[in-house]
Order: C-alpha cells, then structure tokens, then sequence
C-alpha cells in the first residue's frame, strides 16, 4: 500500500499544479474534521468492548447513519461560508460535490471494525488496496486530461465508497437499522469523549493547511500540502500499521495495565531509533527524494522538506500515544492535552508565518 502511494504521489505531482493542490488542501482539511466527527467513536466503541451483542452492532450501524446525515447538512451549510473566508469562489462546487462522502465515511467505521475486531488484517489490507487502485487510476485519468482539483475530489470520494461497499460485502454479520438506549449510552459515553479528542487530533493536524491559505495564498498552501504530503505518506502508513494492530490487541488486555505499560516503552525506544535513522535519511537524500517522487520543479522547495523531515518523529509519537491513550480509555485527559497543543501551535503558525512556509514548518516542528 505504502509502494502504491508514493507512485500515485508522484504521478499527481506532475500533473497538477500548485494551486490546484492547495485548493484540495483546503477541501481535505475540511472534510476530515466532518468525517473525523460524523464517525463519533463508533468504530472504536466496537474494538474496545470486549463482548459485543448483535444489539450493540446494530445501535452502533443506526447511530453512524444518523452522524453521517447530521454532519453532511452542516457540511454542506458551510460552502458559502468557507467560500466567504478563503475569497475563492472556485471552492463552491467541490466543496459541495465531497460532502457526499461524510456518510459513506461513517459507516466505513461501523464495517471497518468488526473486520478488525476479529484481527483480519490481512482482508482489510486487501480491501484497502482494492479500493486505492481503484479510485487512483480514475484520479490519474482525470488529472491527465487537465481536470485539476476535481481529480483529487473524485479520486478521494471513489476511495471511501468503494472502500465502504467491500467492507459491508465482506462483513460475516452484517449490522441491521435497530436502536437500544441502553447500548446507544454505553457507546457514547464512550465515543463522546473520543470524538471530542479525534476531532482535536484531526484539528491539530489540519490547522496549519487552514491558517496557510489565510494567512499566505493557496499557492502557498499547495507548496506547502505537497512537500509535507510526501512525509505525512510515509508516517501514515507505518502509524496505520501500528494503530491498527495495536488499538485491538490492547484492548483486549486493558485490564493488565504493567504489561500495556511495558509495551508502550518498548514501542516508543523502538520508534524513536527507526525514525532518528529515517530523519537522517530524508535530511541527507533531500535532492534525490525530491526529485523522485515530486519532480525537479519541486526542488526549490527543498529548505521545507529538510524542516519538516524534523517532525516524522513527533507525529508518529502522537500516534502511538493515541493509540495506548484509546485502549486505556484515557479520554478525557488526551482531549485537555490536545486543546493545550492547539492552542500552541496556532499561535507558534501566526507568529512565524511572516517568514513563509520555511517558517510555518518551524513552527510545526516546534
């Protein structure tokens, strides 16, 4: 998957332009925090109880339908608003046309789980990479013939969708319309709180796209989207790797709070060795990496991919974190934690933006 995605990373890199990626920047950042909040822990309510009833399944498969709905009409009462703030009328109908994947998002979390639950990686890896060369090879037909940000919008909406319909195929007890009271507390006692942290996470991870375009140009934005795109690639997929096979097998020994304790510092020594080598790596190789999978128009951005190489550490850490946070249900302490973070990081963004994206990714790394 990861091999996958650095090749569709390059090819859209040569065929699309900057601008055109900084108008999806703007989009993504926007519809993850909606996606991140329609979903509202269902998912993860899942993984984390132990025993699971058809009833459980199934307020949870009713509740994410509901979610997905709420969230896609607000979505969709923000179009003219961010169209507003950002002065660019040219965001109106894909901003529109993307809000069709809130919903399918939301029930992917519901199918997703139960596949994890019963630890098939293995299916899900599968499904994952089905639906990626799916929706990326239309992505690059419609970038080749000059389709600009609308390739990138198809191209993500495909993925979830189709992602979604192999997950409900492949599901063995496919979750019906039912409600429970009693289940649906449980599963938002439980959610709320990480709803509330994810959409934090997702917030701080998307900030700096949001202030950029404000504060700079979307030119900016798309320089900017890009060269941290290409690291983010890397983070996510070994941070996927470990979210999704640690999340399920820690809840599992939730109660056995030394042994998770041990895990978690054993993950983090053997991370931080494997990503001080990759820093290294990335900091030294810069022209070349650049080159390959970017271009050389893209080499006079390589002072921002050097700054930035500083954070694949940081970010992964988080993950991890998360991750162990999650299976211990330490909720409420991550989402303070994460409103403190934000906080810093907008006002380190704001300060160093009047030295550019060179300045803007110091303050991300700070």
């Amino acid at each position: 998957m990861g091999i996958l995605e650095l090749i569709v990373f390059s090819l859209m890199s040569r065929l699309l332009t900057r601008s055109e990626f900084g108008m999806y920047a703007i989009l993504q950042s926007v519809i993850m925090i909606f996606r991140c909040l329609s979903e509202a822990g269902l998912g993860a309510a899942i993984i984390q109880k132990k025993e699971t009833t058809f009833k459980f399944i199934d307020t949870a498969f009713t509740l994410s339908i509901g979610f997905g709905l709420l969230f896609t009409i607000i979505f969709l009462c923000l179009a003219k608003p961010v169209v507003c703030f950002y002065d660019n009328s040219d965001l109106f109908v894909p901003f529109c046309l993307i809000a069709a994947s809130v919903i399918p998002y939301s029930l992917n979390s519901i199918f997703r789980s139960l596949i994890i639950k019963r630890l098939e990686f293995l299916k899900h890896g599968t499904i994952q990479i089905i639906s990626y060369l799916f929706s990326n090879m239309v992505g690059i037909f419609l970038a080749y013939y000059s389709y600009g940000v609308y390739a990138l919008v198809i191209s993500n909406m495909l993925y979830i969708v189709s992602q979604t319909i192999l997950l409900w195929i492949n599901s063995k007890n496919k979750p019906h319309l039912a409600f429970s009271i009693i289940d649906s507390k449980m599963i938002l006692s439980y959610g709320c709180w990480l709803t509330f942290t994810r959409f934090l996470t997702q917030l701080y991870a998307q900030i700096d796209k949001l202030l950029i375009a404000k504060l700079l140009s979307v030119y900016s934005l798309g320089v900017f989207y890009r060269i941290r795109g290409l690291i983010d690639s890397i983070d996510s997929q070994i941070g996927g790797v470990f979210d999704t096979t640690l999340f399920p097998i820690l809840s599992d020994i939730q109660d056995r709070k030394d042994v998770i304790q041990r895990a978690f510092l054993k993950s983090t020594y053997f991370t931080g060795i494997f990503f001080s080598l990759l820093f290294l790596t990335f900091l030294f190789n810069s022209r070349l990496i650049i080159v390959l999978f970017l271009g050389e128009q893209w080499l006079d951005q390589i002072s921002i991919f050097q700054i930035l190489s500083c954070s694949m550490f940081i970010y992964f850490l988080n993950r991890l974190d998360d991750c162990f946070i999650r299976s211990m249900a330490y909720l409420k302490f991550a989402f303070r934690l994460k409103i403190l973070s934000i906080l810093l990081l907008v006002i380190f963004i704001y300060v160093m933006s009047k030295y550019g994206c060179e300045g803007i990714a110091i303050a991300i790394c700070m």
